[in-house]
Parts: C-alpha cells; sequence; structure tokens
C-alpha cells in the first residue's frame, strides 16, 4: 500500500529528469560539461519504477491484483472478483441457453408430432409383419393338414388345395399390406431424420438424430423380414403344389428335401431379424423419452398404446 516502507525504500530510485539542479547553476560563461559516459546517478533496480506504480493500480482498481513482469505491470482478478465473474458468466449462460430453448419449442414440438407418426408406422408395421404368420390361420391350419404324415393321401390332397386357395384370397394380400407398411415406416423415419436437422439446438439436435438413427435401424430391420418371407411361401406352396398333383402321396416332400434346409436357414434368419427389430425398437423409445424429459417435449396422442409385443414375442 502507499505507506508501505518497502514502496518508500524504493521512492529514492527516481531516474534525474533532463534540466537538472546542475544545468539550472551553470554559470553563463560556463560551458556544459560533457562526457562520453554520463553519470546516471545511483543504479536502479531492475522493476523499480513500475513498483512505484503498484501502489496506484491497488487503488484505482480494488479488484485486481497487480502483477509485475519483466517490462510492465499487468492485472489479474482478485479470486473473490474471478468467482464473481464466473457466476455471471454461468448465470448469462443459463439465460441463453433457455431463450434458445424457448426458441426452438416449434421446431421440438414439430419433432414429437413427427415421432408420433412414426410411431404409429412402426407399430403397424409390427403387426403386419405379425398376421402373414399367424399359426391360427386358415392357411397354416391348412398347411399343417397337407404336412401330416399321419393322415390319408387324399386328406393332404384337399388340405393343400384349401392351403393354396387360402393363400391367394388371405395370405398374399397380408404380405402386400406388410410390403405397404414398409415403405410408410420408411416415409415416417426420413421426416423424423429431416425435422431433427431442422432444430437449431445442438443438444437436442444430436439426440433427435440419434433417436432418428434407431428408427431408421428398426426400418431396416423390417424391411430385411420380406424377402424372407416372401422366398419362406415360395419353399411351402411349391410342396403344396405338388400334393395336389401327386393326390397327397409323401414323395412330394421327398422331391423338395432341397428346400428342407432351405427354410431352416430362412427361419433362423427371420428369428435374428425379429430379435433385431425388438432392440431397436427399445432403443428408439429410450432415446426418445430421454429427450422427451429434458426438454419437455409435448405429448401427441397416438393412435397405438405403447405395445412391448415385439420385444416379448418373435413368430415362428
Amino acid at each position: 500500500m502507499p505507506g508501505d516502507e518497502s514502496f518508500r525504500a524504493h521512492a529514492k530510485y527516481r531516474r534525474p529528469q533532463r534540466g537538472s539542479r546542475d544545468a539550472a547553476n551553470r554559470r553563463p560563461d560556463q560551458k556544459p560539461h560533457h562526457t562520453s559516459n554520463p553519470d546516471p546517478g545511483p543504479p536502479v533496480p531492475a522493476g523499480a519504477d513500475l513498483l512505484l506504480e503498484v501502489p496506484i493500480l491497488v487503488e484505482t482498481n480494488p479488484y485486481w491484483v497487480p502483477v509485475v513482469g519483466f517490462s510492465s505491470v499487468c492485472l489479474l482478478p482478485r479470486k473473490g472478483e474471478i468467482m464473481r465473474r464466473a457466476g455471471f458468466v454461468l448465470a448469462l449462460t443459463v439465460l441463453i441457453v433457455g431463450f434458445g430453448c424457448a426458441n426452438e419449442r416449434p421446431a421440438l414440438d414439430e419433432f414429437s408430432r413427427v415421432y408420433t407418426v412414426f410411431f404409429d408406422a412402426a407399430e403397424l408395421t409390427d403387426q403386419a409383419a405379425r398376421v402373414p404368420l399367424d399359426k391360427d390361420s386358415d392357411y397354416w391350419k391348412a398347411l399343417t393338414l397337407a404336412m401330416d404324415t399321419r393322415a390319408s393321401g387324399q386328406q393332404r390332397a384337399e388340405a393343400a388345395s384349401t392351403a393354396l386357395a387360402t393363400y391367394s384370397a388371405q395370405t398374399a394380400s397380408e404380405i402386400a399390406v406388410f410390403d405397404e407398411s414398409i415403405g410408410s415406416l420408411d416415409s415416417s423415419v426420413t421426416t423424423l431424420i429431416e425435422t431433427a436437422n431442422r432444430i437449431k439446438n445442438a443438444d437436442a439436435r444430436a439426440q433427435g438424430t440419434a433417436t432418428a438413427k434407431h428408427a431408421r435401424a428398426l426400418q431396416a430391420a423390417f424391411a430385411a423380414l420380406l424377402p424372407l418371407y416372401q422366398r419362406r411361401f415360395e419353399l411351402q406352396l411349391e410342396v403344396l403344389r405338388d400334393f395336389v398333383a401327386d393326390n397327397g402321396a409323401l414323395t412330394a416332400i421327398a422331391r423338395n428335401q432341397h428346400g428342407a434346409s432351405e427354410l431352416h436357414t430362412l427361419i433362423a434368419e427371420s428369428n435374428e431379424r425379429w430379435k433385431e427389430a425388438a432392440e431397436y425398437w427399445q432403443e428408439t423409445k429410450d432415446a426418445f423419452s430421454a429427450m422427451k424429459g429434458q426438454f419437455a417435449l409435448k405429448t401427441y396422442p397416438s393412435k397405438w398404446a405403447d405395445s412391448t409385443a415385439a420385444a416379448v414375442s418373435v413368430p415362428q
């Protein structure tokens, strides 16, 4: 401080100014004394001039601490001032983020609405994928009887004929509905991706795109089921036609032995796609729920109750 002995001790090291007392007391007829090495006076300690500036800096900047460098004095904020400024910056950041989220509300609500559309499309696709494999349907009942080795040839032939007719009347249209639902799901996922990328808030956009990424994986898993279904029914129809041609003789099964191993492979692959669909479905819902909780997304009514069927059972 100004009264500190250390500052008074350094005060004597002021540099002599031009036009000193020697020049003022020189006689008119006396020439100035020139030397090649004029006496600079007492040696000035390094940084002494800078130290003389410290008391003034302290008095005029009470929230800052002066630090003497090699050739200058700089000011650093005191600890309390650092905390005060940090709190101000944090409050300002929260205010800016809150204001940004307020501006993002229409985009966030739109994402929630589009997600609901996707949710309904995914539920529809899940149900549509199960219908063709419903073992209680007329097709599967007739197919089971046609493959019964304990039945008579005539019974097998009649059952095979019924299965073929039922497939054309019901099952083929059910597969077509499944195919159409995959297309609708694909469109809803595309819209979800586009809507997520229109969100300006970086965190919300990242969570939205992550949700859409899981949704795309779910759609891809359902899409992969379709060709497996189609090939599976093709193999079954070949055997049924042979049963009708052979009047139910078991030779129809023998002629289609090559398809038996392929059929097992198709069933195993279908099971894997169903398991993937269940995993991606749960990941999609979890990601959206986290985003909804953090950003208080608006809730839109769904056409379907929240189903866990895909996570519990796998059609055989």
